[in-house]
């Protein structure tokens, strides 16, 4: 039964299926990539709109009587960097954490300083 097969048949049908499996294994590694872009999207989402609750709890806060003090502002910064040195992009983390440093320096009142940065 072997022998009344053409050896152009089993070549074909060899490279039929090769190309089956490399074509399945292609879009399933595009699929993984989209899968992996669209929770970095999601994670970046969530880090940046926290920097910008803090712009805004830490701008307004006087307004509505909720000010804002250094350790809550210290802790949540701190938990966006740790975030962002995951999930930013570079230029985004090194700007942040020249921006931090420049808190630690003395004689700086973070609240104050992070107001006159984020104007």
């Amino acid at each position: 039964m072997i022998d009344n097969l053409p050896l152009k048949e089993i070549f074909l049908l060899f490279l039929g299926t090769l190309s089956t499996y490399l074509i399945w294994r292609v879009q399933h590694q595009k699929d993984k990539i989209k899968s992996i872009e669209n929770q970095l999207s999601e994670k970046k989402f969530e880090i940046y709109s926290e920097l910008v609750y803090i712009i805004f709890d830490t701008m307004h806060g006087e307004k509505i009587e909720k000010k804002m003090g250094n350790n809550e502002l210290l802790k949540r910064i701190l938990e966006i960097k740790k975030n962002m040195f995951l999930y930013a992009s570079d230029n985004m983390f090194r700007a942040f954490t020249d921006w931090s440093l420049e808190l630690q320096k003395p004689g700086n009142n973070g609240v104050d300083h992070f107001k006159y940065n984020w104007k």
